[in-house]
């Protein structure tokens, strides 16, 4: 009796082990597409305070960079958003599974 509890314990931890992995690869990737997202938001301040944007506004250029800010932007998010999702499932099977 004594052997199988201890058996049940070490599936159980394994399993507990592969789900707490699964979940730290999703907070890693949540915490890079944050940090992306933050530069992004550094870098287009930086660029509106730059002198050299006088000449990209003469060119047109500023227009383009805003333009694909805005849509890594929104690539971005809509990624995080469904790391998020996948992340709250990821907890509730880590808890059944420490459970």
């Amino acid at each position: 009796m004594n052997s199988e509890i201890r058996k049940l314990k070490e599936i159980t931890y394994a399993k507990y082990q592969k789900q707490q992995q699964s979940f730290q690869r999703l907070i890693v990737e949540e915490n890079r597409l944050r940090q992306e997202l933050e530069r992004l938001k550094s870098q287009l301040a930086a660029s509106r305070l730059s002198e050299h944007n006088l000449q990209l506004e003469a060119i047109g250029a500023d227009v383009l960079w805003q333009g694909w800010v805005g849509r890594k932007t929104a690539e971005l998010n809509l990624k995080l958003v469904q790391i998020l999702a996948i992340k709250e499932h990821h907890l509730a099977q880590v808890r059944q599974a420490y459970g």
